[in-house]
């Protein structure tokens, strides 16, 4: 029985220049199991050299050439005894002292490996490693030389069980016989052709057909493959037109014949009621490494095969093999997916194309591989993680308008891509294109629903950006984009996360219309820090402002949040440029340090909030603050510490405690106006360092509540106080 692996098409206006005449096909390579051998016609000498690119299948693997006619001390067998060893034997198969035995790379049973043997010298090697030498032997042209078995005393007396890629047969250093796999168009015949037509002026046949055993007129050996097809086309002959499937291993696995109709089992059989092309189409759920689909034409009238091959390369076909250099049979002929893994660090391998059949790339797919693409499959409508992580050789715009789903780090690193036209991509995970510099220009995706974090980080080619769809856009997604310039508009983002636009030096203007919520994080990574360019601000529906959110923004004069209840720690440090900020009524929670080094802010009005951070304005310009609040209850600890003010006005009908260090080191403090109750807790050191303090105006009597003892005796404390009646914000006008 004989199996095969297809590497080429058959010969069209627009197939690759093949080796063969077009009436063959060019296998992969070709698998034997049974009762199956090849006579070559020739006879072993002396100065015969054997190259054989050859993967054992099972333990126990029997001899793939040679043997001898009658002579027992004649014989020259490779044997490849296992997926562990090779056994060179060059004189009595029987005989230890004549046998070399050499430990081979393990890469299971499907590893494929180059034997080369040299009977003038006995001499080894696997894979250009040198592994030896035995006693020469003189063959004086008495040897018979077969393939895919042993030839004994006239007789088989051993089958191989292998996959062959070719065998290349030398005198003298000259090839005489070069043997690739192939296919015979007019009868689908597998055997092997001789690239040397011609030797010493005589000719012999190209094309060998075995010599014995069952040969089947199709086939493909799936390896990791899990779905395979094949488009015939048939004539309009008045005969039977019939297609039998067999499924090795595999009783679960489906076919769809074409027409219309599929069948179950591992062997089927259908029969065509007309003419016609046909694509027949096999699928199994359970398909394992090293399962087998064969499939044999009784009585049809083929015009010819057009395509034989793969829909999907499974998990990890080709994982780490570092030295595979050429993997394009397998992307071919209508494949649609690579699975999981398939060329993972494949480091040795280039890519020049893929078919445009190719819908989904799996996780890990090309990470590592040598991609040399201009273009990309116009089918694709999925990259998963890491994708084509760091596929550099990827060197064109992205014009995919299938394309809806790009997982993590799908296309981190690829410096090539130049732009995107994506019009259906709405799903765009984190990192996709981290790091792409070579993206120029506008990017525009009207699909989008959700930009993942770090999507864009470090992509400082880009100028503007067009988001009408998207809902959220995550931490990190544009962070560094330096080249993004003039006003941002993201009418449809609900929120923004951490450093979604960390360090775009070109923005001058942001506009958030339906935006809730504008994160950042107290490790300093906030959506819009070190936007230095950034003038205005409009997000009339946020409500809430993370912490460093507009940090360093030093070019902002214009701040629109009516509706926030929240502004978290340092959201507006130094931002040296603000000179006035209207903090909303429905405030509730002010952070720490919001405003420091706002050296060009002078006054701040807060109303309603519940809760203070310290350090609100240290190293600011703000010299009156005016804070009224029913819901304020306490003045915790260092909340003006450090501040330039030089009047405070508190209106807090609620408020009963002031924490230590409220007013510490504010040395330009002259007037403090306390419009609450009568306190009942100040802790010590509430006014320390406060050297120009001269007056604190309190509405409680002297013997209600002693404040002299918290303030410096230069201080004079007016009791019983008449506050006069004002509105927020003019108390000091």
């Amino acid at each position: 029985m004989m199996a095969y692996q297809m590497q080429h098409p058959p010969r069209t206006e627009d197939a690759e220049e093949s080796r063969l005449p077009a009436e063959y096909v060019e296998l992969n390579y070709v698998e034997t199991s049974g009762q199956t051998y090849l006579d070559t016609g020739m006879k072993a000498s002396v100065s015969d050299e054997y190259i054989v690119t050859y993967a054992p299948l099972s333990n126990n693997n029997l001899p793939i050439f040679g043997d001898g006619t009658s002579k027992t001390d004649s014989n020259i067998t490779l044997w490849i005894q296992s997926y562990n060893h090779a056994n060179f034997n060059f004189g009595n198969g029987n005989s230890t002292a004549y046998v070399l035995e050499v430990d081979m790379p393990t890469n299971g049973l499907k590893g494929f490996h180059e034997y080369r043997q040299k009977n003038s010298t006995a001499e080894g090697w696997i894979d250009g490693v040198y592994k030896g030498q035995v006693t020469p032997q003189n063959f004086n042209n008495s040897v018979k030389m077969v393939l895919f078995a042993s030839w004994r005393k006239n007789s088989i007396n051993a089958y191989g069980n292998g996959r062959m890629k070719d065998f290349i047969w030398k005198q003298n250093d000259v090839e005489v016989r070069h043997f690739v796999p192939a296919m015979r168009l007019s009868d689908l015949k597998v055997g092997m052709y001789d690239l040397c037509e011609s030797v010493n002026a005589k000719t012999h046949t190209p094309f060998y057909l075995p010599s014995q055993g069952t040969l089947l007129s199709g086939g493909i050996a799936t390896e990791k493959y899990a779905d395979v097809f094949l488009e015939i086309e048939v004539n309009n002959q008045n005969e039977s037109k019939t297609l039998n499937v067999k499924f090795v291993n595999d009783s679960a696995a489906r076919i769809w014949w074409g027409d219309g109709t599929s069948s179950d089992g591992s062997v089927k059989t259908h029969v065509y009621e007309a003419p016609g092309r046909y694509i027949v189409k096999m699928f199994g759920d359970t398909f394992k490494t090293g399962d087998n689909i064969y499939f044999t034409l009784d009585n049809v009238n083929l015009k010819r095969v057009h395509k034989l091959g793969v829909t999907r390369i499974s998990s990890s076909m080709f994982n780490g093999n570092s030295s595979l250099t050429v993997a394009e049979d397998a992307m071919r002929y209508g494949l649609v997916t690579v699975g999981n893994n398939a060329f993972t660090d494949c480091s040795s391998m280039e890519v020049h194309s893929l078919p445009d059949s190719v819908q989904v790339v799996g996780d890990y797919a090309f990470k590592g591989t040598r991609i040399m693409l201009d273009r990309l499959p116009n089918d694709l409508s999925r990259v998963q993680k890491y994708g084509f992580y760091e596929c550099d050789g990827i060197r064109c715009e992205l014009k995919l308008n299938n394309l809806t789903s790009i997982g993590d780090r799908g296309f981190s690193y690829c410096t090539g891509i130049t732009g995107l036209d994506v019009p259906k991509l709405s799903s765009i995970g984190t990192d996709a294109f981290y790091g792409c510099t070579g993206i120029a220009g506008s990017v525009t995706l009207p699909s989008a629903q959700s930009i993942g974090g770090g999507a864009f980080y470090g992509c400082t080619g880009i100028t503007e950006i067009n988001l009408p769809s998207a809902q959220s856009i995550r931490d990190g997604a544009f962070r560094g984009c330096t080249g993004i310039a003039g006003s941002v508009t993201l009418p449809s983002a609900q929120w923004i996360g951490a450093g979604a636009f960390y360090g775009c030096t070109g923005i001058t203007e942001i506009n958030l219309p339906v935006a809730t919520t504008i994160y950042g994080n107290n490790n300093g990574t906030g959506a819009f820090r070190h936007c230095t360019s950034l003038q205005t601000v409009n997000a009339p529906n946020a409500t809430t402002i993370g912490s460093y959110v507009f940090a360093n923004c030093t070019s902002l004069r214009e701040v629109n949040i009516p509706n926030a209840t929240v502004i978290d720690n340092s959201a507006f440090l130094s931002c040296t440029s603000l000179e006035t900020i209207e903090l909303p009524a429905m405030l509730e929670r002010i952070g720490g340090t919001v405003f420091n080094g706002c050296s060009s802010l002078k006054s701040l009005l807060i109303r309603n909030v519940s809760n203070i951070g310290g350090w609100l304005i240290a190293n600011s310009g703000v010299q009156t603050v005016e804070i009224r609040s029913d819901n304020l209850l306490t003045l915790q600890s260092g909340v003006f510490r450090g501040a330039n003010i030089v009047n405070c006005y508190i209106e807090a009908p609620n408020m009963t405690t002031i924490e230590s260090g409220v007013f510490l080191d504010c040395s330009r403090l002259l007037s403090v106006y306390l419009n609450t109750p009568p306190i009942q807790s100040m802790a010590e050191g509430a006014f320390a360092h406060t050297w120009s303090l001269k007056h604190v105006y309190v509405p409680f009597s002297q013997s209600v509540f002693d404040m002299s003892p918290y303030v410096s005796s230069g201080v004079t404390v007016h009791y019983d106080y008449v506050f006069p009646v004002t509105n927020p914000g003019e108390f000091f006008q």
